[in-house]
This record gives C-alpha cells, sequence and structure tokens, in this order.
C-alpha cells in the first residue's frame, strides 16, 4: 500500500484567522502529524503553522509561538520520513530519476507502465529542504525530543535542532589531530632546510657556517626525537596531555 498516496487517519484540527495554538489543539496536531501519510498534507500543515507562529508572535504570545514551532518542525521531520520513504519505494523520484529517460512498458513488461513518480518539485519542496529534512528524521526520537523548541524553551529552527543533536566531537581525537597536523608542519620545515641553502648537503653546510648553523645541527636531532615519539604516542592512542592526567 502506499506509503504517500493514504489518507491521514487523525483529522486536522481547524484554526480561525486570529487564534492561538492552546495545549490541547497542540497535543491533536502532534498525534495528526505523527500519523499522517501523505507528504502534500504536511505542507499545508507546515504553511499553516508558519502563519500562527507569525501570528503568536505579533500577539507576543511566547508559548502559543513556540508550540506552533515545535509542531512545524515535527511536519519537516514527519515530511522526512515520507520523503525517503517515497524514494524508496519509487514514488517519489530522487534527483538522479529526474532527466532520465523512461523505459516503454514493451521493453521491460507486458503490464501497464506504473504512474510516473512526484518529483520534489511537484510537491512544493526544494532539494535542500528535502535533506535537511531527511537529516532531521534520522536524529534518534530522545536526541530530537530533547532539542525541540518546548523542551528547549527556546525559539530554533529544523537546522537548529541538527545541530544541537549531532554527536560532539571527541576532544582527544581532535587533539591527536592538531599534533598530527604540526608533526607534519615541522618536518616540512626541517626537510626544506637544505633547499634554502641553495640545495648543498646538509653536511656541507654545517661544515661551512658558524655557530647559528651550530645550533641548527643540534635541533634538528631533536626535532627528529620530537617526531619519532609523537608518531609513537599517535599509534597509540595517547599524548602527553593525557599522560600527565
Amino acid at each position: 500500500m502506499s506509503l504517500v498516496l493514504l489518507t491521514t487517519k487523525m483529522r486536522i484540527p481547524k484554526f480561525s484567522k486570529n487564534e492561538l495554538l492552546g495545549l490541547e489543539k497542540y497535543d491533536r496536531m502532534v498525534l495528526a502529524i505523527a500519523q499522517c501519510q501523505e507528504v502534500d498534507e504536511l505542507m499545508d500543515m507546515r504553511n499553516m503553522l508558519q502563519a500562527l507562529e507569525k501570528y503568536s508572535a505579533a500577539a507576543k504570545h511566547f508559548e502559543s509561538e513556540l508550540r506552533a514551532m515545535d509542531v512545524r518542525i515535527r511536519a519537516s521531520r514527519r515530511a522526512g520520513e515520507l520523503i525517503a520513504e517515497g524514494q524508496k519505494s519509487g514514488e517519489i523520484a530522487t534527483p538522479g530519476d529526474i532527466g532520465r529517460p523512461r523505459k516503454s512498458s514493451a521493453q521491460t513488461s507486458i503490464f501497464p507502465p506504473k504512474e510516473k513518480p512526484k518529483t520534489l518539485g511537484e510537491l512544493g519542496i526544494s532539494h535542500d529542504q528535502s535533506s535537511q529534512w531527511k537529516e532531521l528524521a534520522g536524529i534518534p526520537e530522545k536526541d530530537f525530543e530533547d532539542n525541540s523548541p518546548l523542551a528547549r524553551h527556546k525559539r530554533t529552527t529544523e537546522k537548529g535542532v541538527i545541530q544541537k543533536a549531532r554527536p560532539k566531537p571527541d576532544p582527544v581525537k581532535l587533539r591527536q589531530q592538531a599534533m598530527a597536523d604540526l608533526a607534519l608542519k615541522i618536518w616540512g620545515r626541517v626537510r626544506d632546510v637544505p633547499n634554502l641553502a641553495g640545495g648543498e648537503p646538509l653536511n656541507e653546510i654545517v661544515a661551512a657556517m658558524d655557530e647559528q648553523l651550530l645550533g641548527l645541527r643540534e635541533a634538528i636531532p631533536k626535532a627528529f626525537r620530537f617526531l619519532t615519539s609523537l608518531n609513537k604516542e599517535i599509534r597509540h592512542g595517547t599524548t602527553r596531555t593525557t599522560k600527565r592526567k
């Protein structure tokens, strides 16, 4: 049975032009969105909720504005689920399908050809919205609920929820990457020393120069030992900072 063309089980609450979103209608809207199986209907709900957000903001009713925002983001998340399912089943065209010639039924089957899949444009959805809403749909339920507008009691957007729900980077891995990048820079400088002196071999440069080059001769083994030690630390997943702890 079609995931995109099924009718909604829960009836969507009606709103008058100048109405705020109370708790009762908020709960009904959340349930209606969870049961909705039609992308077109979700888009209509999103448009209605955007208008409701603007009216609530103009009326300086923060709670109604947050509820409308919360439901709108839930509608985007549900739309992302239906888009992903529709593209998987072939009911909604993927970006790669656009412009691709369709085979005739005589080439593939004796049965009549299936209905042509809807494009995102026909559904009133941009490619950026589709990607963002599918990413929103991929967020685990708890992470989504914890970062919803009502949970945080703060205005946000679909993009804001995605950013808050993303896993935080591992500080140890970030430190290891930074040290590895530093090691490459140091090695590049050490390797370029002969080139800076006109391509002469390093031992001839040392013999020809004075005290300043003697300091360089002492520094190179130290740099080599440092790079060798750093390489071992990175391979074993430790750094000098973690050792101190």
